[in-house]
């Protein structure tokens, strides 16, 4: 299981976004990644979101959102 914090630290609201959640080993290698979904989050404001992924995600040092 992996659980990430997504915090908006724009000074824009994020409504109805699909991102892609890129995890990333030291060498900036991908390791997994999952498809998130963002409903709305004001600036400032951050959620916790827990996903199952298959494998060894054990070295993800870095996650990288991307649309």
């Amino acid at each position: 299981m992996v659980t990430m914090i997504i915090n908006n630290s724009t000074e824009n609201t994020v409504e109805k976004e699909s991102l892609t959640a890129v995890l990333l080993d030291k060498d900036g290698n991908t390791l997994g990644e999952t498809i998130t979904y963002i409903d709305h989050l004001a600036p400032g404001e951050q959620y916790s979101i827990s996903v199952v992924l298959k494998g060894d995600l054990t070295a993800t040092t870095q996650i990288r959102l991307q649309k």
